[in-house]
């Protein structure tokens, strides 16, 4: 079975979210495998109009599974509101995993760049600085052992 990878070349708009959705319709499975809600992509179809920005865009093809993948940074109110418009749109999302190494944004996240203030914090954007809480493990993975 072939696997085919989208990842981009650049920050900022280059399109992938609309290769993946149009290879969706031929894949059985699509996983976002890195990133955040900083960024997202704009899918129109028959549902309407989407935003999406955790969600993989395969979800609203009926016989593909989407995966959140453990690279991803999870903000539990986006990831929320992102199902409940797929839902209210009448898209299932029963097909959608999200895995148990998914890095957790929580208000801890939101409240300790203090520690980061000497380092990246002055230099860098708000990616980076939950970039180095995921990678300093200084915020909540999805679940505890």
């Amino acid at each position: 079975m072939p696997v085919v990878a989208i990842v981009g070349g650049q920050w900022g708009d280059e399109g992938k979210g609309r290769v993946v959705d149009f290879l969706a319709e031929k894949a059985e499975v699509v996983a976002r495998f890195s990133g955040g809600d900083n960024a997202g992509h704009t899918i129109i179809n028959p549902y309407g109009e989407f935003r999406l920005h955790l969600v993989p865009s395969g979800i609203f093809r009926p016989h593909t599974t989407c995966i959140v993948g453990n690279g991803v940074v999870v903000n539990p109110p986006i990831l929320l509101e992102e199902i409940d418009n797929l839902q209210k749109h009448g898209v299932a999302t029963n097909r959608l995993f999200i895995s148990d190494r998914a890095h957790l944004v929580t208000v801890l996240t939101l409240l300790c760049p203090i520690m980061f203030f000497l380092t990246v914090w002055r230099r860098k954007g708000v990616v980076t600085r939950l970039w180095a809480l995921h990678v300093g493990e200084l915020g909540l993975p999805s679940v505890t052992k």
